[in-house]
């Protein structure tokens, strides 16, 4: 009889030690979806202070998420009715990491896109005409902190594969602007070539026939396809230096870089590439 109630002791011992596993992996789990989830949520309004606290290696964050910081009228109306899931996830206090996968669906903004509306209302109407989504996932990695608190590990990752797939897109949208503008780069090997060879800056300026909306101008940088600078408004010259970049080089890295300059309803003003050689 004794044996009996030792054995229904021990079952009773494992039985509970399991429960508790399982309620602590519960509990990690949540804890990383709801991280996740704000992360997203913050992701779409643009607080990247507040993505960037929530992640082990805050300067690193900030270096990868910083030029998503500005908003952009395009990409805001397909984040507007953007919505995401957890389609899988694994988190453990035991092992002090975790992961969380979230499938992200979005109107279909690439079909609107190649019907060319005039602006983003246009393609916002056209988006909310279709049946179909484009969806989409991301997945945060996770790491437990000494202080038990669970923290991103791959904002780079997030940066890449969620405002990548809504940034890297060509909208077709053109300013009334454009009709009185025309551009020229300055400073490089040939001003037929666009083609500079070892510098630190780069600059294309634009000249306006009508100076009319000109306060509202400004102009974005892209290096290889990535958005890297954004300027302030009021700007007709477009100059972008080597110590502007993300790990601010003494000299500009080989490669294409465009300069676009957008008005003030985010439509294409003027843009052109040139080629750095190092």
């Amino acid at each position: 009889m004794k044996e009996y109630k030792g054995r229904l002791m021990a079952l009773a011992m494992a039985v509970t030690m399991t429960l508790g596993l399982t309620a602590c992996g519960d509990d990690a789990s949540d804890k990383c979806k709801e991280i996740g989830e704000e992360f997203i949520g913050n992701a779409i309004e643009h607080d990247i202070d507040s993505m960037v606290d929530v992640c082990k290696n805050e300067a690193a964050a900030r270096d990868c998420l910083a030029e998503y910081e500005f908003e952009y009228e395009p990409v805001d109306a397909i984040m507007a009715d953007l919505t995401y899931e957890v389609s899988d996830y694994s988190c453990s206090t035991d092992d002090a990491k975790g992961s969380v996968t979230y499938t992200i669906t979005t109107k279909d903004y690439l079909t609107a896109i190649e019907s060319n509306p005039a602006d983003v209302a246009a393609m916002v109407e056209l988006m909310n005409s279709y049946e179909q989504t484009i969806t989409f996932d991301v997945t945060l990695e996770f790491r437990l902190t000494q202080d038990d608190e669970w923290v991103i590990n791959n904002p780079d990752d997030f940066a890449e594969d969620f405002y990548g797939t809504l940034y890297n897109v060509t909208f077709p949208f053109g300013s009334p602007l454009a009709d009185n503008v025309t551009g020229s780069w300055a400073l490089c090997d040939d001003q037929n070539s666009a083609v500079y060879t070892h510098v630190n800056v780069i600059d294309l300026n634009i000249e306006f026939g009508d100076s009319a909306g000109l306060q509202s101008v400004y102009y974005v940088v892209e290096y290889d396809g990535d958005i890297v600078y954004k300027s302030d408004n009021n700007r007709i010259i477009g100059c972008f230096y080597a110590d502007q970049m993300p790990d601010s080089p003494a000299y500009l890295p080989g490669g294409t870089y465009t300069i676009t300059f957008i008005d003030s309803q985010d439509r294409v003003v003027y843009s052109d590439s040139c080629e750095v050689n190092p």
